[in-house]
């Protein structure tokens, strides 16, 4: 045991030596270190070995030898230091055993590391010589396609992004070239012929074409580097998910795959879809479309849109890929626009091939659909699906069924604009932002949105500018039209002799069936089909604030009729074109919520603008279509409309800006009866009850401004400008009715104004000078030169006026009469004067009578010797006013009177008996030969001396009234 015990503690010994200076383990940074490496190790294992043996040995024996030997079992110290020392044994075997551990490790990583460079230095080695070489010259040999995909699956486990950019495009070079073989061992879609390699090559492809698609995010396309980039990744995309572009489909013993091949595009497809990418193809249409100014090449748009199209078509139309085709590329901004931008875009055909709008208009007319889009997009984005929209409909007009128009498009549009129209404000606030459609609008936009809503404008457009119209509201009404009255309405573009035929007939139809007529019900289907088209186009007017006017102005096209057809349309629902019947409806439907009161608000609108529009050839002349008979029928309709709704109480004047029908009947009632002013084609106990009339005599510009009645949008310059500048108005009429290209008269939108001898040029609008006048801007240059001519030039006197009217007259009372009645308030009736009625109310004083011999003659000489000038200067003389009351005689305050007198006005002391008598029984001394009639204005009295002889009463009355003078002439 002695010897054993010696060994162990030489062997112990060398141990704690070795323990105090552990060899180090080499840093692994190449292959030099590995041998060193593996020799320290070595021999740190045995000795490792040695100390684990002399540990057990210790643990085992020594307690047993400890008891035996013959040390003092008192020694604490010794047997304290011995434990001590089996402790650290513990403890260093066992951090030998964690250095084991690491070890291995170490080696595990370092072996993995070495195998993955010696991998990855293959498999670059591999493609680079493959693929070093430009894949598009056509001098290279073609590579069997199952080298190339096992090539691939290696570099697709080392592939780099930032590395590894130039070998991607090579490769996505290489392999759309080898679609272009029909041969299956270089055409890379061959692979999938062999059994073994076929889900493998799946799996490889979705890789390739997601790297593919995910890489498009980090290019610019402002850069031409970057774009060569993207049109080489989307030419990727579009060859690998359709047949089409794959040669090796037109081996005949391919066609029998052909099912399955298309299969695998809509396997591949999805898997896009299911990773961004219509997220992608949405930003990368921004970035093109969306910037000021637009590089376009129309292969790439045709390629995006493609590939957009692709996921609908291989789902066949699926609600999940529809709702994510119409939030995220149908509502990119113009994005129709583009395609249909002058033909040259092929991709709009797939469109029309594949019914894009017809699948799309279908999916929206369920509310859950629309309501899932519309949240997703926001007012402005939704605006823009519109846009697109109504760009699609208008190109697929001629191929689309009618049902798809109505009810289901009528009825998605309108949605559309309501969503929008929620977010349309009246006024600015903190929280609104200018919206070039919309008006103040709730909702931030972006800039790619702001540079395209020019292009937006033009889109939208066509609801009401080109063949939609006619075909969602001209032709249902026609037919409606013609089944009630039995005639054929003529399309756009007919004659005028034709049309007058055809309202005559129509009128001796009526007239002979007026009594015996069936009516149509406001609940019937065509009244509420045609409401619910009408309701599209009020709430266009309401949403769109900004292209109010355009939109009025498409409307009410002369050619299209609808305005007109509409009016014979009411005739259909009762007498008096449909009066109780609405009227019966609205006291139903007070809130204004059916589509029948909105027929009824838009239809007053259209005619408001048009009668707005009209001039005065257009309006009394030609008449086309509207009659003044028509005029006169629509007037009373309003009239009694109104009058009902007031009497009713259903309208309140505190309201008036919140009842949009009230507003809109009554503003077209005003604009009738300003015309009739105007020139007048109604009776004179048409307006007015009980026989009261009113007349206009006062220019009728100046009272419309200083008034306040020239702010609304339909008011219309040109109407009065006749009455300021009449050389003007014939010159615009001119312009207006040219029947060539105006623009042969070199007009612009400015206008020069010579001031004290200098030629000052006015801009009518930002660059007018620049602008010349055509056909199709031609209205506008009207209005503007109407404007400047009404407006600019005078609004500083008529500012000053204005101010000095209203200090005297409270401006809440002007809206409570047009301008016509404003005109005879402030100047009276320009009628001639009625000496009937003024004698009936003259009273007399001093003995006058009316059989009196001198106030015979008075009126006597009034009637017959004086001209109608000579009666207005002798009320002037008597009244201070040369025009009638306006209301008679029997309401002037106070009444006229006249009275004898026999000596002048400062030695009159009033009439006495004395007098009296003498005037009654016209006893005078002498004839008064050399006295003059005064008045007292103030009272509206003619003091008249007893003349003896008529002719001394002429001559001194003559005299009297055409002297402009009154009380000094006694």
């Amino acid at each position: 045991m002695g010897a054993v015990y010696y060994l162990l503690s030489s062997a112990y010994y060398n141990f704690q030596r070795f323990r105090s200076s552990p060899p180090d383990v080499p840093v692994l940074v190449g292959r030099a270190n590995i041998s060193t490496f593996q020799c320290d190790y070595q021999r740190h294992q045995a000795e490792l070995v040695l100390a684990n043996m002399h540990g057990a040995l210790l643990e085992s024996h020594l307690p047993t030898r400890l008891t035996l030997s013959n040390f003092n079992n008192n020694n604490n110290s010794s047997k304290n230091l011995f434990l001590d020392q089996i402790k650290a044994a513990r403890e260093f075997r066992a951090n030998e055993k964690d250095r084991e551990i690491a070890a291995c490790c170490i080696q595990n990583y370092f072996r993995k590391w070495l195998k993955h460079l010696h991998f990855t230095t293959k498999a670059m080695g591999d493609f680079d010589r493959f693929f070093s070489t430009d894949p598009t010259d056509d001098t290279i040999v073609m590579t069997p396609a199952t080298q190339i995909f096992e090539v691939l699956n290696e570099f697709l486990v080392v592939y780099k992004k930032d590395r590894d950019r130039r070998r991607m495009e090579n490769m996505y070079r290489y392999l759309v070239r080898s679609l272009t073989y029909d041969s299956p061992t270089f055409s890379y879609i061959g692979v999938t012929l062999s059994k073994d390699h076929y889900n493998s090559w799946i799996l490889q492809v979705k890789k390739i074409l997601l790297l593919c698609l995910l890489e498009l995010k980090d290019f610019d396309v402002d850069v031409p580097s970057d774009y060569k980039s993207i049109l080489l990744r989307l030419q990727t995309l579009v060859s690998f998910t359709s047949t089409k572009t794959w040669a090796i489909m037109e081996i005949p013993d391919m066609q029998k795959l052909k099912i399955g091949m298309h299969q695998l595009c809509a396997n591949i497809i999805g898997y896009l879809v299911n990773n961004e990418f219509y997220s992608i193809m949405q930003n990368l249409l921004k970035k093109v479309l969306c910037k000021k100014e637009t590089n376009l090449q129309i292969v790439t748009l045709t390629t995006i849109s493609t590939l957009s199209l692709r996921p609908l078509i291989y789902s066949k139309n699926s609600n999940k890929i529809m709702a994510t085709f119409l939030i995220s590329i149908l509502s990119v901004p113009a994005l129709i626009f583009y395609l249909d931008y002058k033909d040259q875009c092929t991709c709009i055909l797939s469109y029309k091939q594949n019914h894009v709008f017809e699948s799309c208009v279908q999916f929206l007319s369920k509310k859950e659909n629309l309501g899932l889009v519309s949240n997703n997009l926001g007012g402005n984005y939704t605006l823009c699906l519109l846009a697109n929209l109504v760009h699609l409909a208008n190109i697929e007009i001629n191929k689309v069924p009618d049902e798809v128009f109505f009810p289901d498009f009528t009825v998605v549009a309108t949605h559309l604009l309501e969503f929008c129209q929620q977010y349309v404000v009246q006024k600015q606030s903190n929280t609104t932002h200018w919206h070039p459609i919309l008006g103040w609008f709730e909702q931030p936009q972006d800039c790619s949105l702001q540079l395209a809503l020019p292009l937006i404008k033009i889109q939208i457009s066509f609801l009401w500018t080109g063949e939609i119209i006619d075909k969602i509201f001209g032709r249902p009404l026609n037919q409606i039209v013609d089944k009630e009255y039995q005639t054929i309405i003529n399309e756009p573009n007919t004659s005028h002799k034709t049309n007058f035929l055809f309202r005559t007939i129509l009128e001796l139809h009526t007239k002979k069936k007026n009594h015996n007529k069936q009516y149509n019900k406001i609940s019937s289907v065509d009244t509420l089909k045609i409401a619910t088209i009408c309701s599209l186009f009020y709430t266009t007017l309401r949403t769109l604030t900004e292209m109010k006017t355009a939109i009025l102005t498409g409307l009410c096209y002369k050619d299209r009729n609808i305005l007109y057809k509409m009016w014979l349309f009411f005739g259909t629902l009762g007498p008096q074109n449909g009066l109780k019947t609405f009227l019966e409806h609205h006291l139903k439907n007070t809130q204004l919520n059916t589509s029948e009161l909105k027929m009824l608000i838009f239809f007053a609108d259209c005619m408001n603008h048009y009668i707005t529009i009209l001039d005065d050839i257009e309006m009394y002349e030609q008449q086309d279509p509207f009659k003044l008979s028509d005029l006169i029928c629509l007037s009373n309709f309003l009239n009694q409309f109104l009058y009902t709704m007031i009497l009713d109480d259903s309208f309140h004047p505190e309201t008036e800006c919140y009842n949009p029908l009230f507003t809109s009947l009554h503003t077209l009632l005003m604009a009738i009866y300003r015309r009739d002013c105007q020139k007048k084609f109604c009776d004179d106990d048409h307006w007015l009850a009980k026989g009261i009339t009113v007349d206009v005599h006062f220019a009728s510009f100046f009272v419309s401004q200083f008034c306040g009645q020239t702010g609304g949008l339909l008011y219309s310059c040109l109407d009065e400008l006749a009455s300021l500048d009449q050389d003007l108005y014939r010159s615009l009429t001119m312009v207006k009715h040219y029947k060539g290209d105006v623009s042969e008269l070199e007009l612009t939108f400015s206008l020069d104004e010579n001031v004290m001898g200098k030629v000052i040029t006015y801009e009518l609008k930002p660059g007018g000078k620049a602008i010349l006048v055509t056909n199709e801007n031609k209205i506008n240059y009207i209005h503007l030169v109407a404007q400047f001519r009404m407006y600019v030039q005078i609004k500083d006197q008529i500012s000053a006026f204005t101010r000095g009217f209203r200090s005297i007259i409270s401006p809440n009372w002007l809206s409570l009469f047009s301008t016509p009645e404003w005109k005879r308030l402030i100047s009276g009736e320009n009628v001639p004067l009625d000496l009937h009625d003024l004698r009936k109310h003259t009273q007399y004083f001093g003995g006058f009578h009316d059989k009196h011999r001198v106030i015979c003659w008075l009126w006597e000489i009034l009637d017959r010797d004086f001209s109608e000038e000579e009666r207005s200067l002798f009320l002037k003389f008597t009244t201070s006013s040369s025009k009638s009351p306006l209301l008679g005689f029997a309401t002037l305050e106070p009444p006229f009177s006249i009275r004898c007198i026999e000596v002048g006005d400062d030695e009159d002391t009033g009439d006495t008996i004395g007098s009296v008598i003498r005037g009654f029984f016209t006893i005078r001394k002498k004839d008064p030969q050399n006295r003059l009639p005064t008045s007292s204005t103030c009272f509206n009295l003619l003091k008249l001396p007893n003349y003896q002889k008529k002719c001394t009463l002429r001559e001194k009355l003559r005299y009297a009234i055409t002297s402009n003078t009154g009380f000094e002439l006694s």
